[in-house]
């Protein structure tokens, strides 16, 4: 055996995580939420406080701005409806940006598409040019009229049909709250179920 062929046999094959491999069909398929052709960025640092989103979705014409996608496996232990949680704290970060913070995420997502679908963290700076401190860069991402909350979409993706905790809380938060949280199911590399959210 050569030494090419040997050290490859002696490579242990990188698997991918179920959420990644959820990651990566949202962001190949997004007209399956009803947003073709929209531009994507993975693991994106939404709002000072709000940690990084799965997938942030721009759509490229509509009255939705951003859609933000949290992938879970249904086996994760926060995925009966701790995973809501998560997603409301990336809304909260979400509505602290401008038109000019929306128009700045298209950009990188456009100028830099690999680096943007890849699973590297992109932090405020990254996606401004990097500008220095964060608290600068988030002062850019702010700029122009803030997006109301009837131009962001949430989404959870799972691997499996979701928990029932999970229906039932998102149920809770339609009826009371207005605030209507789409799903989907990826499944074998495909989408097989999605519930559009809606307006709230």
């Amino acid at each position: 055996m050569s030494r090419a062929l040997e050290s490859a046999a002696q490579t242990p094959v990188k698997k991918v995580g179920p959420e990644r491999a959820i990651e990566d069909v949202i962001m190949k398929h997004p007209e399956a939420l009803g947003f073709p052709g929209a531009l994507g960025i993975r693991r994106c640092r939404i709002g000072p406080l709000s940690g990084i989103v799965d997938v942030v979705l721009l759509p490229k014409s509509g009255p939705i701005e951003m859609v933000l996608v949290e992938a879970k496996a249904r086996t994760a232990a926060d995925a009966a409806s701790k995973v809501l949680g998560q997603l409301l704290m990336y809304y909260a970060g979400a509505l602290t940006f401008g038109s000019a913070g929306v128009k700045v995420l298209s950009q990188f997502a456009e100028d830099h598409a690999e680096e943007a679908r890849s699973c590297k963290k992109i932090s405020p700076k990254r996606l401004t040019g990097g500008l220095t401190p964060a608290a600068a860069a988030w002062e850019v991402l702010g700029k122009g009229k803030k997006l109301s909350s009837e131009r962001v979409h949430l989404y959870v993706a799972f691997d499996e049909a979701p928990h029932p905790a999970f229906l039932e809380v998102v149920g809770v938060m339609k009826k009371y709250h207005n605030l209507n949280v789409g799903y989907c199911v990826v499944r074998n590399r495909i989408i097989e179920h999605v519930t559009l959210a809606g307006a709230r």
